[in-house]
């Protein structure tokens, strides 16, 4: 990676968007291939029931890469997100960007007992070898956490619908339900996405 000459003002790299929030653009250097930007509840657009914004209410973000970083990666370059808990030793993996995928939709994983209770979170972008995050996984991470979310709601749904089932359709093979069991699936869901917008997860 080549990097930009060091001047008072130098080009942003990287941008970090949580829903609902304004872009983030002011990640500090903390050598010459990290990067590292600081949220806290302030951050976070979402409150239940009027209680504090907190960071553990934020499951997706989305992480770009700005030009001048675009342009500054080399073709086997990659650069691996991380995120640190406030008084935790160790960074957690996110994901990685690169060249050719210079942007994605990141699962947090913040309501893990690592992150609950925590004042800020630290988002680290590494400039590393795209083997690196081939090895890590993290070239396919975002696709599969949207997979993970779709099978999720899929449960959910299931589990209600089994919850009606009034077993006449014979062996088993057959679920009967009411003719407005997605609808009031639907009420039920967004009720409790309100209250915790991970509650899915949890199933």
């Amino acid at each position: 990676m080549s990097h930009p000459s060091t001047n008072l003002h130098p080009p942003a790299l990287f941008g970090i968007l949580i829903p609902g929030r304004p872009l983030r653009t002011d990640f500090s250097p903390i050598s010459t291939t990290q990067f590292t930007l600081r949220l806290t509840p302030a951050d976070s657009p979402f409150s239940t029931y009027g209680a504090p914004p907190s960071l553990v209410s934020v499951t997706e973000l989305v992480v770009t890469l700005l030009e001048p970083a675009i342009a500054s990666l080399g073709p086997d370059d990659a650069v691996v997100l991380y995120w640190q808990a406030q008084g935790c030793d160790t960074y957690e993996n996110l994901g990685s960007l690169s060249p050719t995928s210079p942007s994605g939709i990141f699962r947090t994983g913040w309501d893990s007992d690592k992150a609950l209770g925590c004042s800020s979170i630290t988002i680290c972008a590494s400039v590393e070898k795209a083997e690196t995050a081939k090895n890590l996984g993290l070239d396919v991470k975002h696709v599969e956490d949207r997979l993970e979310i779709a099978k999720k709601i899929a449960l959910n749904l299931f589990n209600f619908m089994q919850s009606f089932n009034t077993h006449s359709g014979g062996s088993g093979q057959f679920m009967t339900v009411p003719t407005n069991v997605l609808d009031r699936w639907m009420r039920r869901f967004e009720a409790k996405y309100k209250i915790d917008p991970n509650f899915f997860m949890k199933s």
